[in-house]
């Protein structure tokens, strides 16, 4: 099986990945120690980086195509197979993960590629979102199907959200928090919350504190709560020391936990796919 490595400049080199590929190229998938879950087998949703955002502190980098509208990107009769054998040889898997470097929702055979592991393992399966999509009705049926699902909070108001998750223009603030909490009152999964915390942009007390409000709002099993260096219009923000980490992941209850960025996004997994063969 091959690893997809493509970096997609264009909107025409999408097109044309989008038409020629979509049967004949398998989903990539790595097997991972998630701080989480432990091992697990994580599959690659999405080509990076293709999102309907474009977080200032995204470990994946910029957003090369901000899209909306779901897409097919791989062949999932190409790949489950694959995910058969290895799941045989490999017990000490105890869950499975889809993700992406963009957002795994806009693959619009999730739906499908969830019910064809269904028929082959019963392991519970997780999704990373960053929740942009849980507005639309197809994604919310997608995703109820699964076991666990993350998401992404980092604002409680639309100029931080803005200035932070700069997503697409048809998810304004209000959509996009009333997406997440109309699916968090449908789904009978467990919900983990993932906050980025940048000094100065989403610290600032009064915003912090309904920031924390509403993630608790959420009653997650767990908030995994990270932080980042950046640069910003030539200012630099600097990632907040542990001790005022600390004292900030505190606020959002006794769930929440430190997560090193990387480790939150499992963006260094080591790639398998490319061992196999067909």
């Amino acid at each position: 099986m091959i690893l997809l490595k493509n970096k997609i400049k264009n909107s025409e080199a999408l097109n044309d990945f989008r038409i020629n590929n979509t049967e004949d190229l398998p989903f990539s998938f790595s097997i991972v120690d998630s701080p989480v879950f432990g091992v697990t087998l994580q599959i690659q949703s999405i080509p990076r980086k293709i999102c309907p955002g474009d977080c200032i502190y995204c470990p994946f980098g910029k957003t090369i195509h901000q899209l909306v509208d779901r897409e097919s990107y791989y062949s999932i009769k190409r790949t489950i197979d694959d995910i058969s054998g290895l799941l045989k040889l490999n017990k000490q898997i105890k869950y499975i993960v889809i993700s992406g470097p963009g957002e795994p929702t806009l693959n619009a055979d999730l739906n499908c590629l969830i019910d064809s592991i269904k028929k082959i393992t019963p392991l519970p399966i997780a999704i990373y979102t960053c929740g942009s999509l849980l507005w639309r009705i197809s994604v919310q049926k997608d995703l109820l199907k699964a076991n666990a699902i993350f998401v992404n909070i980092d604002a409680a108001d639309r100029a931080i959200y803005h200035c932070i998750n700069r997503f697409h223009q048809l998810i304004p603030y209000d959509r996009y928090i009333e997406g997440i909490m109309n699916f968090y009152n449908a789904f009978a999964g467990d919900i983990y919350v993932r906050v980025c915390l940048l000094d100065g942009i989403n610290t600032q007390e009064t915003h912090f504190y309904r920031l924390a409000a509403l993630v608790r709002k959420l009653n997650p099993k767990a908030v995994f709560v990270s932080t980042s260096s950046l640069s910003i219009d030539k200012s630099r923000v600097l990632a907040i020391n542990e001790q005022r980490l600390q004292k900030f992941t505190s606020s959002f209850g006794p769930s929440a936990q430190i997560l090193n960025l990387d480790a939150a996004f499992n963006c260094n997994p080591q790639f398998i796919s490319d061992q196999l063969d067909h």
